[in-house]
């Protein structure tokens, strides 16, 4: 009978490219609709009216302080951070039952929201696992993926926008649409009504990296229709400073124009675990056919650093490129693997690059691609997790849990839970209990559940 399962997610890629999650030197995601949402507006057919209001032009005077009175140091500070919104926003708003890391999902239509989260994995199980007047949160266990997070007062509207189905107070305003900016490094945000443009908006100030060594400070806003309550799921900015990851405010130095992005830039692999996979990544630009240059740099796209030269050669062996003159430009280059500052921590790192080449003056560029590297479990994370699986081993053995009742099993399962959390070998926040589940996180990110009633042979 299998009723303890365990999730292991190192925290790999898939979890990291959902949007939601945090990286040791990554930046912020697009201001843009995530997840099942973003899903669902590329497939609705569906064409709704813009609202008639439009966001205000210039800083709320409310505003905690001005734009222009936010230093660099500020920004690539919160831009840094890996402190959630939650940990430097007083009164931000975050699902009680979450850990940091989930999807936003858009009903489609009026109806209940979970049935319809439900209805989209017809063919897997769904642990409820917190729900209230403003969001249900739920995961699909034998997905390993991470929890969805239900907009219950939105539906999409067609044409990038969502119909505000939630009252327009500050505190349900602020409530909402903090759980659409859950992953944005916000320095502020506020609430503002303001009859004369007809709208109610939630507005913050956010920080993004853009992976060319510069980062920038905006200003955004979802203006709500006052009459329609529509509102757009990509926020619009209405100001916006960039600077520089050194902290000197400039902008990048200027060309004879801006980089022409018609590079394509690939490599061999996505993510490396240390100890078990090679270091060394086959790297690969293909510029557009009409161009032939001698070679193609390859950068670092947090310090723009040239790290190698891409060649089109034929020399499998030194540089990964096969046949010489057919436009593939490619070298071989090993990750930097001593990254780590804890030795009892398993840490990982992003890592940004971009390839570029220049001719007749002009620049061209690919866009910039991701390789994430992680270090194994340390023996501490191991042997926390074995404390915890004995533990857990020992309850689903006990006289006491093979005669309770599904409520008694929760609360013998919540004891046990808790206790481990309080010896520090699970992360405290994030137990929780659903219908027939009890769910845990160990601090490396693996999760793991309790499962209250016999499994379904046909679910195996």
């Amino acid at each position: 009978m299998k009723q303890h399962i365990i999730l292991c997610q190192l925290l790999t890629a898939a979890l990291l490219l959902t949007g939601c999650g945090f990286e040791v030197e990554g930046g912020l995601p697009e201001p843009a609709a995530s997840g099942a949402a973003k899903e669902q507006l590329s497939a609705t057919e569906t064409v709704s009216p813009e609202p008639q209001t439009e966001p205000a032009s210039e800083p709320p005077t409310e505003a905690p302080f001005d734009f222009n009175d936010i230093t660099d140091e500020q920004v690539l500070e919160r831009l840094h951070s890996q402190k959630y919104n939650a940990e430097l926003l007083p009164g931000y708003h975050v699902p009680a039952e979450s850990p940091r890391y989930f999807d936003l999902f858009v009903p489609e239509s009026d109806g209940d929201p979970m049935q319809a989260l439900r209805d989209s994995e017809p063919n897997t199980e769904m642990t409820t696992l917190g729900e209230n007047a403003f969001y249900g949160l739920a995961d699909f266990p034998e997905l390993d993926a991470v929890p969805k997070l239900v907009l219950k007062q939105f539906t999409l509207a067609g044409n990038g926008y969502a119909k505000y189905n939630g009252e327009l107070d500050a505190e349900s305003v602020l409530t909402n649409f903090d759980y659409i900016t859950h992953d944005q490094k916000l320095l502020a945000r506020w609430y503002r009504d303001d009859p004369e443009i007809k709208c109610v908006s939630y507005e913050f100030y956010a920080v993004k990296e853009n992976h060319d060594g510069t980062a920038e400070l905006g200003w955004y806003c979802y203006p709500i229709d006052r009459e329609d309550h529509l509102v757009s799921l990509q926020p619009g900015w209405n100001l916006i400073r960039t600077i520089t990851l050194d902290g000197s405010g400039a902008e990048p130095a200027p060309g004879q124009q801006a980089p022409v992005m018609d590079i394509e830039l690939t490599l061999d692999k996505q993510e490396i675990l240390i100890g078990r996979d090679d270091p060394q990544v086959v790297v690969r630009a293909v510029p557009p056919a009409e161009y032939t240059p001698s070679s193609v740099q390859l950068c670092d796209a947090d310090t723009n650093r040239v790290l190698c030269e891409l060649v089109d050669d034929c020399d499998y062996e030194a540089h990964g490129d096969n046949i010489q003159g057919d436009g593939w430009y490619c070298n071989r280059w090993t990750v930097p693997t001593d990254f780590g500052i804890d030795p009892d921590i398993s840490e990982y790192l992003n890592l940004w690059f971009y390839a570029q080449f220049e001719e007749n003056g002009v620049l061209h560029r690919s866009e910039a691609v991701r390789l994430t590297v992680y270090e194994p479990f340390t023996e501490k994370e191991l042997d926390g997790q074995q404390k915890v699986y004995d533990a857990v081993d020992a309850l689903l053995n006990s006289d006491a849990w093979k005669q309770a009742d599904t409520e008694t099993r929760r609360q013998l399962a919540l004891d046990c839970l808790n206790d481990l959390a309080e010896q520090g070998l699970l992360v405290p926040e994030y137990t929780h209990s659903s219908d027939d589940m009890v769910s845990y996180q160990f601090p490396s990110g693996v999760l793991g559940g309790i499962k209250l009633t016999p499994f379904d042979p046909r679910m195996n």
